[in-house]
């Protein structure tokens, strides 16, 4: 019986120069990792799952040390899938049970396409996630890592407006509305990135 022998490649590069030459389209001693991983990280390091969405410094920490332990690529990051429904004005639940692994939308904002209109774009210095985005941002900063701005696509985030569903059965029966909500969820992610730059001027940011 044969037996496959597998060398390990050897690293030539850190964590922040594979990164930087990946983006750069220069070459990279081995493919970089980068998860983003927040529920592994709360267990990882003891953290309440909670504290990775509404603590931006456990949430900041306990990804360092995660990356630390493991030895992964990428840099923390501050984000969650449900984007949109609490900064438009919803609710959502912060993940507590054992099952649990990230905050979801218990009502949304709106729920037909009459209310459309009437939805106004928040003020992101206040709305839903963004205080603790912005200090998030902050620690990132004086550690000297790029600033990461989450939740950039405006389908995504319309969606979590109103409902998946909804939304795309607006698609096919109110495209007017479904075009309107998009182009308020794309509103919002200019307001977004025109406050990071005002907040952070002339330093490096990275969308995702």
């Amino acid at each position: 019986m044969q037996t496959l022998k597998i060398e390990a490649r050897q690293e030539t590069m850190s964590s922040p120069e594979r990164v930087e030459a990946m983006m750069m389209g220069k070459p990279v001693d081995r493919v970089p990792f980068m998860p983003f991983a927040a529920g592994f990280c709360a267990v990882s390091t003891g953290i309440n799952i909670k504290d990775m969405y509404a603590d931006a410094e456990k949430c900041f920490w306990a990804q360092l040390w995660t990356q630390e332990i493991y030895g992964w690529d990428g840099a923390p990051v501050f984000g969650y899938a449900s984007h949109g429904g609490w900064e438009f004005g919803g609710d959502i639940q912060m993940p507590e049970g054992e099952w649990e692994q990230a905050p979801k939308i218990t009502r949304f904002p709106i729920t037909t396409p009459e209310e459309v209109d009437d939805l106004e774009v928040p003020d992101v210095e206040t709305a839903g996630c963004y205080p603790i985005h912005f200090e998030f941002s902050k620690i990132q900063k004086e550690f000297g890592m790029p600033i990461s701005l989450f939740g950039m696509s405006p389908f995504t985030s319309a969606g979590n407006v109103c409902g998946v569903d909804n939304l795309c059965r607006w698609i096919m029966k109110k495209p007017d509305s479904a075009h309107a909500l998009i182009g308020k969820a794309l509103e919002l992610h200019k307001k977004v990135i025109d406050c990071f730059v005002e907040k952070f001027p002339n330093y490096p940011m990275v969308c995702f």
